[in-house]
């Protein structure tokens, strides 16, 4: 953790626009007049000029919510302002029921149990990994300040998995059509909404950049639900393969050495390509020599360097064709 106060540390100074936004829910009736159900926010940052044509979004995974994005365990910049840093603008979701998108049960539906502090220390930094993953160098105690920062970010799950998965990629096609033509990132379970979305704006859904996806494919997640459609909770059409509408988006399935899920991320790989067509590759870290990763490596202490790599592999990726389509939402960004 960072030593004294905050705003003291060590990091950069940054120039950059930024602002914030809900994507609606549906309005439902309930005792006492109409609420929201399931509204996310946003949250935007971006180059104080000339950003990237393609933006980028980031989902969160399971119970965590956006902050995932946004700093370290140890209170250094996260994921996204290591993206803007490169020139990308970037919105950061919390994905409906989570973060500063939570809602009552009366109004979401029936919720499970929140993420304990031990279930998130067996997730991030499990002490029989120890020996092989070395970028998580703090403490694997459940009650460590890295590992309380991930479990004070925890909230529960609705209880129906293919619910979950139907208003995320709702809520992130809303978001696509305010943004225009983007990059989506996901983490973990944060992936089967972004597949379920680029199904329905394909035209829109440019790259996906799946970190530790949820997996194998038709996995039963204990306590959470069934991926019935292979890599969604949501179930198509059956003469349709996987989930139609992926096949001509470029895909990368990001790994780390060291996490447990790693033959999970291969299976949704070969999934993606044999079963759905999709265009896709599997980036092991290990493979560009990044050794130690766990499963939340965005989170751990070479995140920048894992950051990196995926900017790296976009940047020999992104569809060509795609200069001046930021310029043409970039009244939208200065409005939001």
């Amino acid at each position: 953790m960072i030593k004294g106060a905050p705003h003291d540390a060590d990091i950069p100074a940054v120039t950059t626009r930024r602002g914030g936004f809900w994507i609606a829910g549906d309005r439902m009736e309930v005792d006492g007049g109409t609420h929201q159900r399931g509204p996310m926010w946003v949250e935007w940052e971006a180059p104080a000029r000339g950003a990237r044509p393609l933006p980028v979004i980031f989902v969160h995974g399971g119970g965590g919510q956006g902050t995932a994005w946004l700093t370290t365990p140890d209170g250094r910049p996260g994921w996204a302002r290591a993206f803007v840093a490169d020139g990308f603008a970037c919105y950061v979701v919390d994905r409906p029921g989570h973060g500063r998108s939570a809602q009552t049960a009366q109004v979401f539906g029936p919720i499970g149990a929140q993420g304990t502090a031990q279930q998130t220390a067996i997730l991030f930094a499990a002490a029989d990994a120890a020996t092989g993953q070395t970028q998580w160098p703090w403490s694997r105690r459940s009650d460590s300040a890295e590992l309380a920062q991930l479990t004070a970010a925890n909230s529960p799950l609705l209880t129906d998995l293919a619910e979950v998965n139907r208003i995320d990629a709702a809520r992130l096609a809303a978001l696509l059509d305010l943004t225009g033509p983007a990059i989506v990132v996901s983490h973990s379970l944060g992936s089967i909404g972004v597949w379920t979305a680029a199904h329905l704006r394909p035209e829109l859904v440019r790259v996906i950049v799946a970190i530790e996806p949820a997996g194998p494919p038709f996995a039963t997640i204990p306590g959470v639900g069934s991926l019935a459609a292979g890599i969604t909770a949501l179930t198509w059409d059956a003469d349709e393969n996987g989930v139609p509408g992926i096949s001509g988006v470029p895909i990368v399935v990001v790994s780390g050495s060291a996490s447990r899920f790693r033959s999970g991320a291969v299976a949704v790989r070969d999934f993606l390509r044999d079963e759905c067509g999709a265009s896709v590759e599997l980036l092991a870290l290990e493979d560009i020599g990044l050794i130690g990763n766990g499963h939340g490596l965005m989170f751990e202490q070479n995140s920048d360097e894992a950051a990196g790599a995926v900017i790296r592999w976009l940047d020999s990726h992104v569809p060509a064709g795609t200069s001046g389509v930021m310029d043409a939402h970039a009244d939208g960004l200065d409005e939001a």
